[in-house]
């Protein structure tokens, strides 16, 4: 077996270039790439693996500020013939901090359209007992004993880093104590999914690079810390820091010296709901078996009535978040959105809405998307991505 070695006072790092899996050894415990495990992408719907690569070459790395290994793959095969496509992976050990660094950094892109890569992989991490157990920012956060009984499921919105599966982009696992945080740095174009399978005594996570446009486009960088007598607070310490540390941490205070409006979510109540629901049949959501399900209407009017109740009923506070007011309905179309839903009342009933909430004093706030621009949307063009 062939392997490359670096390391930095505590922190050692190991490279099997026959398997490319990873071995990390700090504060005396030692961490292990999963052994079925083998970086991969795709490109369609074809899986394609590091190792595939018609050239693979290993270099020592060393600058001023850390050591590593750095690996160079070209001479892809993807079509038929050899591939533009070449990319480098580095993975490095930072001398301040003993964080270790993994790299994916495109060289020349490819002529195909590529699909996601997985790299780096999943740690080993076997051991029925809730002693160990994996850190998700799924929503409001979850942690995953090895001995939980249930399947992990999927998580909400595949596990998109910045979406409500990973609202902060971090992961991070602990045995006993010992445990390992995974700070996506480049956190647009990425993702992480999670298995737990039911009655399993183990729990894999990983993170996974987008696309963006059919191609890598830019380096995409997972930084890894380890700790010693740790548990799941300290590595939300750790993330707290690095937002700190990037100017990520905005706090409720400064968020209120901005805009005064903060301060009034304080106690209110949160009324998630809707206008307008419609789900193409194209769609992952969509309910075969109950297509009566994929479309709705609720009138601007209905639920005007029903904060009015809630005033009449004594509640003081309340912030009202209203999905699907546009016209093609929740979520379509953007950013062709408008008009306000015409079949629900259109702009008037939605002004109605407003005016109630503020006589009121009720908080009111309208879902509005910022990222996607769908393919069906009037203003689409291809040759304007």
């Amino acid at each position: 077996m062939s392997e490359i070695k670096v390391s930095h006072q505590s922190t050692a790092l190991v490279l099997n270039t026959e398997t490319l899996g990873i071995e990390i050894t700090a504060h005396g415990e030692t961490w292990r790439s999963e052994k079925t495990y083998q970086p991969h992408f795709y490109v369609n719907d074809k899986k394609i693996y590091f190792h595939q690569a018609g050239k693979l070459e290993h270099f020592s790395w060393n600058t001023g500020v850390g050591c590593g290994i750095r690996s160079v793959f070209s001479g892809f095969h993807l079509s038929g013939k050899e591939d533009t496509l070449s990319f480098q992976t580095v993975i490095w050990i930072e001398y301040a901090t003993e964080d270790i660094f993994f790299e994916l950094n495109p060289l020349t892109e490819s002529e195909q359209c590529i699909g996601n890569f997985y790299w780096p992989g999943q740690m080993e991490f076997r051991k029925k007992t809730s002693d160990w157990y994996t850190v998700i920012t799924n929503r409001q956060g979850l942690l995953i004993p090895n001995d939980w009984k249930y399947d992990a499921g999927k998580i909400v919105f595949d596990g998109q880093m910045c979406s409500a599966g990973a609202f902060m982009s971090w992961f991070g696992q602990v045995r006993c104590g010992a445990a390992y945080i995974g700070i996506v740095c480049d956190p647009w174009d990425a993702g992480y999914q999670v298995e737990h399978p039911e009655q399993s005594d183990y729990c894999h996570v990983s993170v996974r690079w987008l696309p963006s446009l059919g191609k890598l486009s830019y380096k995409r960088t997972i930084k890894y810390r380890f700790l010693k007598n740790a548990d799941y607070n300290d590595l939300c310490k750790v993330y707290r820091a690095y937002a700190k540390e990037n100017a990520l941490l905005v706090t409720l205070k400064e968020k209120a010296a901005k805009n005064p409006v903060v301060d009034k979510f304080i106690g209110s109540a949160i009324v998630h709901t809707g206008i307008k629901t419609h789900v193409s049949p194209d769609s992952f959501y969509y309910d075969k078996e109950h297509p009566e399900k994929n479309d709705e209407v609720i009138p601007f009017a209905v639920r005007e009535a029903q904060m009015r109740k809630l005033k009449e009923h004594g509640l003081e506070k309340v912030y009202l978040h209203l999905d699907g007011w546009g016209n093609p309905g929740y979520d379509n179309q953007h950013p062709d959105y408008l008009p306000a839903c015409e079949e629900a009342g259109g702009w008037e009933g939605m002004r109605s809405l407003s005016k109630c909430m503020k006589e009121m004093n009720y908080i009111f706030a309208i879902h509005d998307q910022y990222r996607d621009y769908y393919f069906d949307a009037k203003t689409y063009d291809p040759e304007f991505p």
